[in-house]
């Protein structure tokens, strides 16, 4: 028994996309995290600070909120 009413539903292909998405901006912030703790650690092993610049946090922002987003329309509108 579907959960949304058929006409709330979206076609397929616009499932797979937000899954995708959601994907990618997973593996991005992953990635982005890889690339921040060896700025940190390099810093550290110099004696010196590195903050975090506002493009780390837009981009990490961003990226946080694609994956929501896709998780939510994977949730409501994959197929049961």
């Amino acid at each position: 028994m579907a959960v949304v009413p058929p006409t709330v539903r979206a076609p397929h292909h616009m499932v797979a996309s937000a899954d995708q998405l959601a994907t990618q901006a997973g593996l991005a912030i992953f990635a982005l995290g890889g690339v921040r703790t060896r700025a940190v650690e390099r810093a550290l092993s110099e004696g010196t600070y590195v903050s975090l610049a506002p493009t780390w946090i837009f981009v990490l922002s961003g990226a946080g909120m694609v994956l929501a987003v896709g998780t939510l329309a994977v949730v409501l509108f994959a197929d049961r």
